[in-house]
Protein backbone atom coordinates (compact mmCIF):
# COMPACT_ATOMS: atom_id res chain seq x y z
CA UNK A 1 0.00 0.00 0.00
CA UNK A 2 1.69 3.59 -0.71
CA UNK A 3 1.75 5.56 2.45
CA UNK A 4 -0.38 8.17 3.71
CA UNK A 5 1.05 11.77 2.02
CA UNK A 6 3.82 9.88 0.13
CA UNK A 7 4.72 12.05 -3.30
CA UNK A 8 2.60 9.28 -5.62
CA UNK A 9 -0.13 9.39 -2.68
CA UNK A 10 -0.45 12.60 -3.38
CA UNK A 11 -0.33 12.77 -6.74
CA UNK A 12 -2.87 9.88 -7.10
CA UNK A 13 -4.93 11.70 -4.65
CA UNK A 14 -4.89 14.97 -6.94
CA UNK A 15 -5.72 13.10 -10.45
CA UNK A 16 -8.37 11.00 -8.80
CA UNK A 17 -10.25 13.57 -7.07
CA UNK A 18 -9.45 17.34 -9.43
CA UNK A 19 -8.91 15.68 -12.82
CA UNK A 20 -12.84 14.20 -13.47
CA UNK A 21 -14.26 17.19 -11.08
CA UNK A 22 -12.13 19.82 -13.35
CA UNK A 23 -13.29 17.86 -16.83
CA UNK A 24 -16.85 18.16 -15.31
CA UNK A 25 -16.94 21.29 -13.91
CA UNK A 26 -14.92 23.14 -16.84
CA UNK A 27 -17.55 21.58 -19.69
CA UNK A 28 -19.99 22.52 -17.77
CA UNK A 29 -18.94 26.16 -17.01
CA UNK A 30 -18.44 26.54 -20.83
CA UNK A 31 -21.86 25.07 -21.72
CA UNK A 32 -23.30 27.90 -19.48
CA UNK A 33 -21.52 30.42 -20.03
CA UNK A 34 -22.67 30.00 -23.92
CA UNK A 35 -26.02 29.60 -22.90
CA UNK A 36 -25.96 32.50 -20.81
CA UNK A 37 -26.73 31.09 -17.46
CA UNK A 38 -27.29 33.48 -14.40
CA UNK A 39 -24.13 33.74 -12.66
CA UNK A 40 -25.24 32.02 -9.71
CA UNK A 41 -25.48 28.56 -11.73
CA UNK A 42 -21.68 28.74 -12.56
CA UNK A 43 -20.88 30.20 -9.10
CA UNK A 44 -22.16 26.92 -8.20
CA UNK A 45 -19.92 25.12 -10.15
CA UNK A 46 -16.96 27.21 -9.61
CA UNK A 47 -17.24 26.42 -5.94
CA UNK A 48 -17.65 22.76 -6.22
CA UNK A 49 -14.39 22.83 -8.55
CA UNK A 50 -12.57 25.19 -5.61
CA UNK A 51 -13.62 22.96 -3.03
CA UNK A 52 -12.23 19.53 -4.58
CA UNK A 53 -8.82 21.25 -5.48
CA UNK A 54 -8.42 21.87 -2.07
CA UNK A 55 -9.09 18.56 -0.75
CA UNK A 56 -7.26 16.95 -3.63
CA UNK A 57 -4.05 18.87 -2.82
CA UNK A 58 -4.63 18.53 0.74
CA UNK A 59 -4.62 21.85 1.52
CA UNK A 60 -6.47 22.95 4.93
CA UNK A 61 -8.29 26.26 5.68
CA UNK A 62 -7.07 26.87 9.26
CA UNK A 63 -8.51 30.40 9.10
CA UNK A 64 -10.43 32.91 7.33
CA UNK A 65 -11.13 36.71 8.73
CA UNK A 66 -12.62 39.82 7.71
CA UNK A 67 -15.45 37.68 6.09
CA UNK A 68 -18.62 38.95 7.93
CA UNK A 69 -21.94 40.04 7.12
CA UNK A 70 -21.06 42.23 3.50
CA UNK A 71 -24.87 43.25 2.84
CA UNK A 72 -22.95 46.55 2.95
CA UNK A 73 -20.45 46.10 1.12
CA UNK A 74 -20.23 47.98 -2.38
CA UNK A 75 -22.53 45.73 -5.21
CA UNK A 76 -19.56 45.70 -7.11
CA UNK A 77 -15.57 45.98 -6.35
CA UNK A 78 -12.40 45.04 -7.72
CA UNK A 79 -10.69 42.55 -5.40
CA UNK A 80 -6.79 42.80 -5.51
CA UNK A 81 -4.66 39.58 -3.77
CA UNK A 82 -1.16 38.40 -3.10
CA UNK A 83 -0.44 35.22 -5.45
CA UNK A 84 1.61 32.76 -3.79
CA UNK A 85 0.56 29.55 -6.18
CA UNK A 86 -2.62 27.97 -8.22
CA UNK A 87 -4.41 27.31 -4.64
CA UNK A 88 -5.21 31.20 -4.28
CA UNK A 89 -8.34 31.38 -6.56
CA UNK A 90 -9.50 28.19 -5.30
CA UNK A 91 -9.08 29.54 -1.44
CA UNK A 92 -11.05 32.61 -2.25
CA UNK A 93 -13.32 31.63 -4.27
CA UNK A 94 -14.59 27.97 -2.14
CA UNK A 95 -14.64 30.66 1.28
CA UNK A 96 -16.06 34.00 -0.53
CA UNK A 97 -19.33 32.51 -1.09
CA UNK A 98 -21.79 35.31 -1.14
CA UNK A 99 -20.40 37.11 -4.34
CA UNK A 100 -19.99 36.53 -8.12
CA UNK A 101 -15.84 36.64 -8.68
CA UNK A 102 -14.44 36.10 -12.40
CA UNK A 103 -10.69 36.49 -12.52
CA UNK A 104 -7.97 38.28 -14.52
CA UNK A 105 -6.05 35.60 -16.19
CA UNK A 106 -2.93 35.55 -18.56
CA UNK A 107 -4.16 34.14 -21.95
CA UNK A 108 -2.43 31.48 -22.16
CA UNK A 109 -4.39 29.56 -19.42
CA UNK A 110 -7.19 29.77 -21.80
CA UNK A 111 -5.72 27.38 -23.85
CA UNK A 112 -5.26 24.21 -20.89
CA UNK A 113 -8.14 21.78 -21.79
CA UNK A 114 -11.06 22.04 -19.29
CA UNK A 115 -9.68 24.63 -17.21
CA UNK A 116 -9.54 27.40 -19.98
CA UNK A 117 -12.83 26.23 -21.33
CA UNK A 118 -14.41 26.84 -17.36
CA UNK A 119 -12.40 30.20 -17.31
CA UNK A 120 -13.83 31.50 -20.78
CA UNK A 121 -17.44 30.25 -19.89
CA UNK A 122 -17.29 31.77 -16.33
CA UNK A 123 -16.59 35.40 -18.28
CA UNK A 124 -13.13 35.60 -16.85
CA UNK A 125 -10.67 38.51 -18.83
CA UNK A 126 -7.79 36.57 -20.44
CA UNK A 127 -4.94 39.96 -20.46
CA UNK A 128 -1.65 40.17 -21.96
CA UNK A 129 -0.23 41.84 -18.57
CA UNK A 130 1.00 44.69 -21.01
CA UNK A 131 -1.93 47.57 -19.61
CA UNK A 132 -3.01 47.47 -23.14
CA UNK A 133 -6.05 49.05 -25.00
CA UNK A 134 -7.54 46.10 -25.24
CA UNK A 135 -6.91 44.39 -22.01
CA UNK A 136 -8.93 47.69 -20.22
CA UNK A 137 -11.97 46.98 -23.31
CA UNK A 138 -12.07 43.69 -21.98
CA UNK A 139 -12.17 44.06 -17.87
CA UNK A 140 -14.93 47.50 -18.43
CA UNK A 141 -16.99 44.61 -20.25
CA UNK A 142 -16.85 42.35 -17.89
CA UNK A 143 -17.77 44.84 -14.68
CA UNK A 144 -20.57 46.05 -17.20
CA UNK A 145 -22.27 43.21 -15.80
CA UNK A 146 -24.39 43.54 -12.78
CA UNK A 147 -23.15 41.68 -9.78
CA UNK A 148 -19.70 40.70 -10.88
CA UNK A 149 -16.28 41.35 -9.23
CA UNK A 150 -12.88 40.90 -10.72
CA UNK A 151 -10.23 39.52 -8.98
CA UNK A 152 -6.74 40.68 -9.69
CA UNK A 153 -3.37 38.75 -9.03
CA UNK A 154 -1.67 42.79 -8.53
CA UNK A 155 1.44 40.77 -8.65
CA UNK A 156 0.87 39.70 -11.79
CA UNK A 157 2.33 36.09 -11.37
CA UNK A 158 2.94 33.79 -8.56
CA UNK A 159 6.06 34.44 -6.11
CA UNK A 160 8.45 32.28 -6.93
CA UNK A 161 10.24 32.45 -3.46
CA UNK A 162 6.93 33.26 -1.02
CA UNK A 163 7.43 36.56 -0.83
CA UNK A 164 5.21 39.80 -1.62
CA UNK A 165 6.49 41.26 -5.17
CA UNK A 166 5.71 45.01 -6.40
CA UNK A 167 2.50 45.47 -7.75
CA UNK A 168 1.53 45.92 -11.50
CA UNK A 169 -0.79 48.99 -12.01
CA UNK A 170 -3.89 47.74 -13.75
CA UNK A 171 -5.83 46.52 -11.11
CA UNK A 172 -5.47 50.51 -10.08
CA UNK A 173 -6.09 52.37 -13.06
CA UNK A 174 -9.06 49.56 -13.59
CA UNK A 175 -11.08 50.77 -10.36
CA UNK A 176 -10.11 54.27 -10.58
CA UNK A 177 -11.85 54.17 -14.59
CA UNK A 178 -14.91 52.42 -13.48
CA UNK A 179 -15.09 53.78 -10.30
CA UNK A 180 -14.75 51.24 -8.13
CA UNK A 181 -13.82 50.68 -4.89
CA UNK A 182 -11.07 48.28 -4.31
CA UNK A 183 -11.40 45.13 -1.78
CA UNK A 184 -7.70 43.83 -0.59
CA UNK A 185 -7.37 40.39 0.64
CA UNK A 186 -4.13 37.93 1.50
CA UNK A 187 -3.57 34.66 1.51
CA UNK A 188 -0.95 32.81 3.53
CA UNK A 189 0.21 29.11 3.10
CA UNK A 190 -0.42 28.09 -0.14
CA UNK A 191 2.89 28.60 -1.24
CA UNK A 192 3.90 25.94 0.85
CA UNK A 193 1.23 23.72 -0.14
CA UNK A 194 1.32 24.06 -3.67
CA UNK A 195 4.81 24.99 -4.67
CA UNK A 196 5.58 26.71 -8.19
CA UNK A 197 7.54 24.28 -10.56
CA UNK A 198 6.88 21.11 -8.72
CA UNK A 199 5.16 17.71 -9.34
CA UNK A 200 3.78 17.06 -6.29
CA UNK A 201 1.56 19.10 -3.98
CA UNK A 202 2.60 19.37 0.02
CA UNK A 203 -0.83 20.26 1.58
CA UNK A 204 -1.11 22.11 4.66
CA UNK A 205 -2.91 24.74 6.40
CA UNK A 206 -3.70 27.70 4.46
CA UNK A 207 -5.68 31.20 5.57
CA UNK A 208 -7.51 34.09 3.82
CA UNK A 209 -7.80 37.36 6.14
CA UNK A 210 -9.65 39.78 3.99
CA UNK A 211 -10.03 43.71 4.46
CA UNK A 212 -12.03 46.86 4.17
CA UNK A 213 -13.30 48.09 0.63
CA UNK A 214 -11.10 50.98 -0.36
CA UNK A 215 -12.70 53.93 -1.55
CA UNK A 216 -11.71 55.94 -4.84
CA UNK A 217 -13.87 58.37 -4.91
CA UNK A 218 -12.21 61.68 -6.69
CA UNK A 219 -8.94 59.66 -7.65
CA UNK A 220 -7.76 60.29 -11.20
CA UNK A 221 -5.35 58.62 -13.69
CA UNK A 222 -2.57 60.71 -11.54
CA UNK A 223 -3.68 58.67 -8.57
CA UNK A 224 -2.72 55.56 -9.99
CA UNK A 225 0.26 54.96 -8.33
CA UNK A 226 -0.48 56.06 -4.53
CA UNK A 227 -3.80 54.17 -4.99
CA UNK A 228 -1.44 51.02 -5.69
CA UNK A 229 1.14 51.41 -3.27
CA UNK A 230 -1.90 51.46 -0.33
CA UNK A 231 -3.13 48.87 -1.73
CA UNK A 232 0.11 47.10 -1.47
CA UNK A 233 0.68 48.00 2.15
CA UNK A 234 -3.01 46.73 3.17
CA UNK A 235 -2.09 43.78 1.53
CA UNK A 236 1.32 43.21 3.00
CA UNK A 237 -0.49 44.06 6.68
CA UNK A 238 -3.35 41.19 6.04
CA UNK A 239 -0.42 38.72 4.61
CA UNK A 240 1.16 39.50 7.27
CA UNK A 241 -2.20 38.16 9.68
CA UNK A 242 -2.67 35.23 6.99
CA UNK A 243 1.13 34.28 8.07
CA UNK A 244 0.55 34.21 11.97
CA UNK A 245 -2.87 31.97 11.26
CA UNK A 246 -1.26 29.00 9.19
CA UNK A 247 1.69 28.96 12.06
CA UNK A 248 3.24 32.56 12.24
CA UNK A 249 6.19 33.79 10.82
CA UNK A 250 8.46 31.57 7.96
CA UNK A 251 5.84 28.66 8.86
CA UNK A 252 3.92 29.49 6.05
CA UNK A 253 6.64 29.16 3.72
CA UNK A 254 7.80 26.00 4.98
Amino acid sequence: MLARGSALHRLLYAILIVGPVMAFVGTSVFVLGMLRAPAVAIDVLARLFSRSVLLGTRARVVAVEGLGPSSGWPAQMVLVCNHESHLDGPLILARVRDRSIRFVVKRSLMWIPFLGWGLKGAGCVAVTRRDSSKDFAALAGVHGRPGVDLLFFAEGSRSRDGDLRPFKKGAFIHAIEERLPILPLAVAGTWSAMRPHRWFPRGGPVALVVGEPIDVTGLTFDDRDALRDRVRAEVERLRDRAKTLVGGGDAAKR
